[in-house]
């Protein structure tokens, strides 16, 4: 606008074009570092939410486990207050007419609350005596998620894979507890070959049957380092 066409237009616009370009770049590179930057805050803030959800629910859990509680009524109490499986269900699961789970359930909800037994993941040394009702629930809701897929009907992902975290969880948490870790790799293998344990027509293929390449990979090596684990507290 001053001066008029540049001498050389083409190199002019050649210079234009990369000092536009190199703008750019800059600018990208700061959208980037800032893209970075919050992805590793939201994930910060992700793990935090899930440590505390993980936190809460295990209080929760061994809370259910507490001994002032009834050792064949804990497993189902866990299963539904804290898994949300209902009392139907439950009552299958151990062999129990419905409405007897339901009275039990109910009874022991009352007596929490009359005793006032504390939310609270109890001490070290009393994770021991509580651990066998909560592995035991664990074990229960894995077993539930598989029972409509084992029935030939819709696999029920959610809580088995509900059952696999909180496995883990008790893993971390038990760290001398071979059946922790018992648990944790009976649960891996379980899901890691879920997909090949069925035929397209829905009938069980024997594990010697089973096409390998469907399994998940990493969740068999994860079983393998828990069993190994287990092995070397040399405990049943």
């Amino acid at each position: 606008p001053v001066r008029g066409v540049p001498d050389n237009p083409e190199a002019w616009l050649l210079t234009v074009a990369r000092r536009g370009e190199l703008d750019r770049m800059r600018a990208n590179k700061r959208a980037a570092a800032a893209v970075s930057h919050i992805a590793l805050l939201e994930e910060e803030r992700t793990m935090l939410a899930a440590q505390e959800m993980a936190d809460e629910r295990l209080k929760l859990i061994f809370a259910c486990a507490h001994p002032a509680i009834d050792e064949s009524v804990r497993a189902p109490l866990i299963l539904q207050t804290v898994l949300g499986v209902d009392a139907r269900r439950i009552a299958g699961a151990f062999l129990v007419a419905p409405n007897t789970m339901g009275v039990r359930l109910s009874r022991a909800k009352e007596k929490i609350a009359r005793a006032g037994i504390a939310f609270a993941i109890p001490e070290t040394e009393q994770l021991a005596g509580r651990a066998q009702s909560v592995l035991e629930a664990i074990y229960g809701a894995y077993t539930l998620g598989r029972e409509a897929a084992d029935a030939g009907g819709p696999y029920q992902s959610g809580l088995a894979l509900e059952a696999l975290w909180l496995a883990s969880l008790c893993a971390q948490l038990l760290p001398d507890l071979a059946e922790a870790h018992g648990l944790f790799a009976l649960i891996l293998a379980g899901e890691a070959r879920r997909k090949a344990r069925r035929d397209p027509s829905g009938g069980f293929v024997p594990i010697g049957e089973q096409d390998t390449a469907l399994w998940d990979g990493r969740m068999v090596a994860d079983c393998k380092v828990a069993l190994r684990r287990a092995a070397s507290l040399n405990a049943p």
